[in-house]
């Protein structure tokens, strides 16, 4: 007879787990959905799980991938969300490109914000990393180039932001991407310092393109 209770009530406790495991995946599905557009929602649909640090394999993942993006998408800092590379490390075990990409580079932010430019321009490469098949496509080339260049971590990736960008305008046929694209070089060269020339010229490029848009 003891046995038998004993047996209920671990059935009891599997059943309650499963249907808090299948309650968390709804607020972290409800939360992505609502990324990146409401953040304030996305927030309060992750304040809905209640016991974060009982989640592990991908709802573990999504979440602190999740808490970090709403974080960041409503100005706050998520500077102590050290679980982001164990999103990090889960996501690349399973071979996830996209969110791979999405939490090395939300990792590569924390680390700027820390302080640690090493670090962060090393783990700004390995998002890279997770999207160099593609290069057909322009916003995909722009993303590259933005988190090689818009931060000016390193001097040391220019010269590959400048490759990025005139693989963009070779590829790019609306005017909107070309003056992007050379706007970018413009303030490469800028920064870079040793060709002012250069700096000027894509400068003059950019606005070549921008009396073309309808704005």
């Amino acid at each position: 007879m003891k046995t038998n209770r004993i047996l209920i009530l671990f059935t009891m406790l599997l059943l309650l787990a499963a249907c808090h495991k299948q309650e968390d995946r709804y607020w972290l599905d409800q939360a992505e959905q609502y990324l990146p557009q409401q953040p304030d929602s996305a927030w309060r649909a992750l304040k809905r799980i209640h016991f974060p640090e009982n989640l592990s394999g991908k709802e573990k993942a999504d979440y602190w991938l999740l808490h970090a993006m709403s974080r960041r998408n409503r100005n706050n800092s998520y500077n102590n969300d050290t679980l982001l590379k164990e999103s990090i490390a889960y996501y690349t075990s399973v071979k996830d490109s996209s969110r791979s990409q999405e939490a090395f580079r939300l990792e590569a932010q924390r680390q700027e914000w820390l302080g640690n430019l090493a670090e962060a321009d090393s783990l700004y490469r390995q998002a890279i990393r997770f999207s160099q098949h593609d290069t057909i496509r322009p916003y995909a080339l722009y993303d590259k180039l933005i988190m090689l260049h818009q931060n000016h971590i390193n001097p040391k990736n220019y010269p590959l932001a400048r490759q990025y960008a005139r693989q963009l305008i070779a590829i790019a046929t609306p005017p909107t991407w070309k003056a992007h694209a050379y706007y970018q070089l413009a303030v490469n060269y800028n920064f870079e310092g040793a060709h002012p020339d250069s700096a000027i010229y894509y400068t003059y490029q950019c606005l070549k393109y921008v009396r073309q848009l309808p704005e």
